[in-house]
């Protein structure tokens, strides 16, 4: 692949994007959007293996929405005409099938979120009202190949993998970095250089990371103090508040701090005169505001993190005044 993973899935994405609005607008016929739907589906198959898996999933379920929808106006329409209908025999009409009741909600929950995160062994997951350090990741594994590093359902949490001097050890073990289903709580984790990271499903947090590439779905209220390669992308968030990664934490020289402009694919057109109403930059006064309270060891980080919170809490108040 010429082109980065993310910068592949951005323009993908927005061809598929352009696709559908054509098909659902009925801009041209079938036969001319048949060619690109199938260019585009051959694209992803080969670019497939480097996608990270939870953009992989999120591609082929828009590229089968397509399908779907192409198909069904490729499909010819019956003539109406009335026909004498045959009755039955009354032996042979089938009973109907019974109902299958549906899965319970919580099963239905737990898959979706499942699904969404590739299976890495460094995963830490399920905590709640506790401080997370370097000592609670799992054992390394028996490769010495870097792996993804995975913290998900972590509610009211203070996670802290940069305060010792494991820290840049610790960044070159990981590979890629998925967060999600992360609620109050602040993560500070060590950046990593060339991978990607992928932020999910997370409300009222504060995230300081960085990598090559970075995205964020579906999360509310939060301040991403960032680091990162490439612009930023969000998709179906609000309250958002980025700011540049502290200087004062292990920062790797190959990781950018430089001002960034954020993709929003929900809000593609928005201009610095007309800005995105789903995001914004931080103030200098705000990043500073933030800062004593992201270097806390064990003692000490539930203040710490209420410290954090109730800075989020006035960056959102802040912008809805």
């Amino acid at each position: 692949m010429d082109e980065s993973p993310l910068a592949f899935v951005e323009r993908w994405t927005a061809e598929l994007r352009s696709l559908q609005s054509a098909i659902e607008g009925k801009l041209a016929a079938a036969s001319e959007l048949s060619p690109r739907l199938q260019r585009l589906s051959e694209q992803l198959t080969a670019s497939a293996v480097e996608i990270p898996n939870s953009e992989l999933r999120r591609c082929e379920r828009e590229l089968k929405a397509a399908q779907d929808a192409l198909s069904s106006q490729a499909a010819p329409k019956s003539k109406f005409s009335f026909k004498r209908s045959v009755a039955a025999p009354r032996s042979a009409i089938p009973a109907p099938p019974a109902a299958t009741p549906p899965p319970p909600a919580s099963s239905i929950a737990t898959a979706s979120k499942s699904s969404s995160i590739p299976p890495t062994p460094l995963t830490i997951t399920s905590r709640s009202d506790s401080y997370l350090s370097s000592a609670d990741l799992p054992a390394s594994p028996a490769s010495s190949a870097a792996e993804a590093l995975a913290l998900t359902s972590l509610s009211r949490c203070y996670v802290n993998l940069t305060s010792t001097p494991a820290s840049s050890i610790l960044s070159d073990r990981f590979s890629a970095l998925y967060l999600s289903d992360i609620v109050d709580s602040v993560v500070v984790l060590p950046l990593i250089s060339g991978g990607s990271v992928m932020v999910q499903n997370c409300q009222r947090c504060v995230l300081v990371l960085g990598g090559h590439q970075f995205r964020v779905h579906d999360s509310t209220n939060c301040l991403v103090l960032l680091a990162a390669g490439s612009s930023p992308i969000i998709e179906r968030c609000k309250g958002l508040v980025f700011g540049s990664h502290p200087r004062s934490l292990p920062n790797p020289s190959s990781a950018s701090t430089a001002s960034f402009a954020v993709q929003d694919f929900d809000d593609p057109f928005a201009t610095p005169q007309r800005p995105s109403p789903n995001w914004r930059r931080a103030k200098s006064a705000e990043e500073a505001e933030i800062e004593p309270f992201l270097r806390s060891e064990q003692d000490g980080w539930e203040q710490a993190r209420a410290g954090a919170l109730r800075v989020v809490d006035g960056l959102v108040d802040g912008a809805k005044q």
